[in-house]
């Protein structure tokens, strides 16, 4: 198994929703640093409680 698939495997068994990688390279080393590679992680959050968010985060959207 590749590294990035690794990577991925242990973060979705951990509750991310969703994994990418990006390559930074082209990405101005002012901002990058010394990193050539990101990792981007999403997790779903309860659509019950993003609609409750309006007008501002609520405490259920904290705890989420």
């Amino acid at each position: 198994m590749r590294l990035n698939e690794e990577i991925q495997h242990k973060l979705i068994s951990k509750g991310a929703s969703i994994v990418g990688f990006a390559d930074l390279k082209n990405v101005s080393y002012q901002i990058r640093n010394d990193l050539t590679y990101g990792i981007v992680i999403g997790i779903k959050f309860n659509p019950e409680i993003i609609k409750k968010i309006n007008p501002g985060p609520s405490l259920d959207y904290h705890n989420e």
